[in-house]
C-alpha cells in the first residue's frame, strides 16, 4: 500500500506558501436548507437576500469557484444504466431508488422550467468534468448504505457489489480526467470504511479521505465512524490520506476545567504525526472566525456552505 509520501502527487497538499488551507464548498456553495437559513437570518437582520443556488448542480459548482473554493465536494452513485450521478440522497423527492432508474428517467425528474443545464438536478459526472474549471478540485463522495445496528439498511433496495460499484465511479473519473482535463486535483471519500478500503485495495494511487460523523455513529455498524479518534485509527491502519471529521469534536464542550481547544489541538497534531491530512465539515464550519482558527490550529480543509456570501472574508482566510 502507498503512505502518503509515496504519492506521485498530493492533491490535499497546500495551494500555495501563502494557502495553508484548503475551502472546499459543500455541494457547490451549499446545502438548499443551509442557504435558506442564511437568507431567513438576512431578511431579519434587513440585509440584502444572498441568491440561492441549487445544492449540486453546475451553477452551485461554478459559483463556488468564483466566490474562490479550491475544491467542490459532490456525492456521487450509480444509475440503473450505470452512469455516475450526482444526488446527495439515494431517493428521488417522490421516494424512487436512484439506483432504479436510468440517466434518462432522472434527468426527467427535473420541473419542465429546468430546462437549462447547469440548474438541473441529477447531473451526471462527466458533465461536471467537462464544464468546471480546471483548476477546481473534486471531492468526489462516494454513497454507500450503510447497516444500523438494528439489522436494517440505509437503502434496502441498494443492489450493486462493492467492487465493482466503487470501480464503474473511479474508471469514469478516469477516463473523463484524461479526455477533458488531466491536471485536475481529485481525491475520493466516503462515509463507508468498506469503500475506502475498496478504494485503497483497486487504486492505490488515489487520495482517499475517511469521512466520519460523531454525531450519528452509534447508529450503525460501522465501528470506524463512531468519532474522530477512531476514525483517525482507521485512516492510519487503512494507509488512507486523510480523515474527515465533524467540525464540532474539535471543540467539544468544557469538561473538569480542560481548554475545550485543546482536543481539537491535539486531534490535529496526531494526525500530521501519522501524516494524514485533517479535514472538517458541518455547520459551524460556517463561522469566518472558526474557520479562521482551525487554519491557526493546521487543519488542512474546511468543508462549508455558504461559501458564496463568505466573499469578504477569503482574504482573512487565506
Amino acid at each position: 500500500m502507498l503512505s502518503l509520501r509515496k504519492l506521485k502527487s498530493d492533491p490535499l497538499a497546500p495551494p500555495s506558501d501563502f494557502i495553508q488551507m484548503l475551502l472546499i464548498g459543500h455541494r457547490g456553495v451549499g446545502t438548499c436548507q443551509e442557504q435558506e437559513l442564511r437568507r431567513r437570518r438576512c431578511s431579519e437582520l434587513g440585509l440584502p437576500l444572498p441568491l440561492r443556488f441549487r445544492e449540486n448542480t453546475l451553477l452551485s459548482m461554478m459559483q463556488a469557484e468564483k466566490a474562490g473554493a479550491h475544491f467542490v465536494q459532490f456525492e456521487v452513485q450509480l444509475s440503473k444504466d450505470r452512469v455516475p450521478i450526482i444526488h446527495h440522497n439515494f431517493y428521488t423527492d417522490d421516494g424512487r431508488f436512484v439506483g432504479n432508474l436510468t440517466r434518462a428517467e432522472l434527468q426527467d425528474c427535473n420541473e419542465e422550467d429546468d430546462d437549462i443545464l447547469h440548474e438541473q438536478l441529477y447531473t451526471t459526472m462527466e458533465s461536471f468534468f467537462d464544464f468546471l474549471p480546471e483548476k477546481l478540485g473534486f471531492d468526489i463522495e462516494i454513497k454507500y448504505p450503510r447497516q444500523y445496528k438494528t439489522g436494517a439498511s440505509v437503502c434496502p433496495e441498494f443492489h450493486w457489489d462493492l467492487e465493482d460499484y466503487v470501480s464503474k465511479i473511479v474508471n469514469s473519473a478516469k477516463r473523463h480526467s484524461i479526455r477533458s482535463v488531466k491536471n485536475r486535483l481529485i481525491f475520493y471519500s466516503s462515509f463507508s470504511s468498506d469503500v475506502c478500503l475498496a478504494l485503497r485495495r483497486l487504486y492505490p494511487e488515489c487520495s482517499t479521505v475517511f469521512l466520519v460523523n460523531h454525531k450519528e455513529g452509534h447508529k450503525y455498524t460501522e465501528v470506524h465512524g463512531l468519532n474522530g479518534r477512531s476514525g483517525l485509527e482507521f485512516a492510519s491502519s487503512a494507509y488512507l490520506q486523510g480523515v474527515a471529521i465533524h467540525s464540532e469534536e474539535l471543540q467539544p464542550p468544557k469538561e473538569g476545567g480542560r481548554n475545550p481547544t485543546q482536543f481539537g489541538r491535539e486531534f490535529i497534531h496526531d494526525c500530521k504525526r501519522r501524516r494524514l491530512h485533517c479535514l472538517t465539515w458541518g455547520p459551524k464550519n460556517n463561522s469566518a472566525e472558526f474557520r479562521r482558527l482551525q487554519r491557526e490550529w493546521g487543519v488542512d480543509g474546511v468543508i462549508y456552505d455558504n461559501i458564496h456570501a463568505e466573499q469578504d472574508d477569503l482574504a482573512g482566510l487565506l
